[in-house]
């Protein structure tokens, strides 16, 4: 399956998520960043065992993804490990939410201007327009 790496997450207004004056957070990073995190016990402090083989698995997925810039296609069972990994280290429901649509297809960015806000405008925009006609009148009529 061809996963777009290059989409942005967005913030619930809808504007892009921005860490540390960084570029806006994309799939690849939220990928990346959850291929390559380590769970600590918190209790105790240590880390969480893997094996080898997970290690490797983690490792092979890390460089088919980090070198591209718009998409990589990926296998069920590496798509599989990816969300069961973006799920079990990323804290923020919209990251986990936005980043699962994404690789699923579903994802659709928030328009910032809703259309609720746009007819709004629009009719604002009439208004004045309606408004600064009739100052026109007024003065052709004092000419």
């Amino acid at each position: 399956m061809k996963i777009k790496l290059n989409q942005k997450l967005q913030e619930e207004t809808g504007a892009d998520i921005i860490i540390s004056n960084r570029p806006p957070m994309t799939l690849k990073d939220v990928i990346i960043n959850s291929l390559l995190a380590v769970k600590r016990d918190p209790r105790t402090g240590q880390l969480e065992e893997e094996n080898e083989e997970k290690k490797l698995q983690k490792y092979d997925l890390i460089r088919k993804i980090r070198d591209k810039k718009q998409e990589v296609e990926l296998k069920a069972e590496e798509i599989s490990l990816i969300k069961g990994l973006i799920s079990k280290h990323q804290p923020s429901p919209i990251i986990l939410g936005e980043a699962f649509e994404m690789i699923e297809g579903k994802y659709k960015p928030m328009e910032i201007i809703t259309d609720d806000y746009k007819q709004y405008l629009i009719e604002a925009i009439a208004e004045l327009q309606e408004k600064l006609k009739e100052l026109k009148e007024k003065e052709t009529e004092k000419s």
